[in-house]
């Protein structure tokens, strides 16, 4: 049962064509035609049923204006009219419910959003310095099956290739891609706003395409199915993730690092520690426990014996976290 319910999630997402998803298009741009090129090819995915532009470069959105949309693409190449005021707007805008995709130069530091947004409840990749001029591509997918990815199979940022240096994300967040030097590519975030519970990515390039500027992200690549899916992906929290990170390192934990893999699971799975010396308690999606092991050594097998959701719950002298893992044979 639990095996159907997970193809039937990935249905639902796939194919929410025509469900009336709305987005709106923040950005902190004096060029009207990059935010319309944008809006233009997000529409011609068919996927959305109204894609609509506000220019945060002239002004601010109110927030019952950013309810009216199910999900928020935000970007800048300027700085916003009234940071403070659109960083709390946002920061409400997550915590009644919205899902906000962030991307270039919104985490480049001169033109990052203020007020409530800078908290690391909000955030996802913590703003530094810009690198641009070097054409980047599509490197590593850590999570192949992660639906941001669904239908990407390339990206070319062109010879402009404007992308931040930093290479630190916020608690509770997770790689989906590095860039072809390892750089970050695509971040998400489950666990965003004041309830813990909204999902949140970042992408770490410039939205507008060749089509506009021919240095930008080459149209004829994956930008506009990435942009896609990770608004479609941050409208709904309530449905399971397909895939959660295989590998972290939490610094609110003394940066101590867990990994499990493969996640999803076909019945085994190896849990791995920097600190072996912990309680591992296993338990299903009901709260009932399964196993609990006593780990001496740093990589630890699992055997699952059923299908479904599983939790993971490592306690050590360092660190308490739960990871959550699928099983699905």
């Amino acid at each position: 049962m639990k095996k159907i319910l997970f193809v039937f999630t990935i249905c639902l997402f796939c194919l929410q064509l025509r469900g009336h998803i709305n987005v709106l298009i923040c950005g902190a741009e004096p060029m009207t035609s990059y935010s319309a090129d944008i809006q233009t090819k997000l529409l011609s995915t068919g996927r959305f049923s109204s894609v609509d532009i506000f220019n945060c470069y002239s002004g601010t959105p109110s927030l019952s204006l950013l309810r009216k949309y199910n999900a928020i693409l935000v970007y800048s190449d300027g700085t916003f009219f009234d940071s403070t005021l659109m960083g709390n707007n946002l920061a409400a805008y997550i915590d009644s419910g919205g899902g906000v995709v962030c991307a270039m130069f919104d985490t480049y530091r001169p033109y990052v959003l203020a007020g409530a947004f800078k908290d690391s409840n909000y955030t996802v990749i913590v703003p530094d310095s810009a690198t641009s001029y070097v054409t980047r591509s599509m490197g590593a997918v850590l999570l192949p099956s992660h639906p941001i990815m669904h239908l990407v199979h390339s990206f070319n940022g062109g010879h402009c290739s404007y992308e931040t240096v930093s290479g630190t994300i916020t608690g509770g967040s997770y790689r989906v891609a590095n860039y072809d030097n390892g750089d970050l590519f695509i971040v998400a975030k489950e666990t965003a706003g004041y309830t813990h519970n909204r999902r949140r990515a970042d992408l770490n390039f410039f939205p507008p395409s060749s089509s506009v500027e021919i240095c930008f992200w080459a149209d004829s690549t994956d930008g506009t199915q990435i942009i896609a899916n990770a608004l479609l992906w941050v409208h709904d929290s309530t449905k399971d993730t397909v895939i959660v990170a295989p590998s972290f390192v939490d610094e609110a934990f003394g940066g101590k690092l867990v990994t499990v893999y493969p996640n999803p699971s076909n019945g085994k799975a190896t849990l791995e520690l920097t600190d072996p010396q912990s309680e591992i308690t296993i338990t299903d999606a009901l709260g009932r426990q399964t196993s609990k092991l006593y780990p001496i050594e740093k990589a630890t097998a699992i055997e699952f014996l059923h299908d479904g959701i599983y939790f993971i719950k490592i306690v050590s002298p360092a660190f308490t976290k739960t990871i959550k893992i699928l099983v699905v044979r």
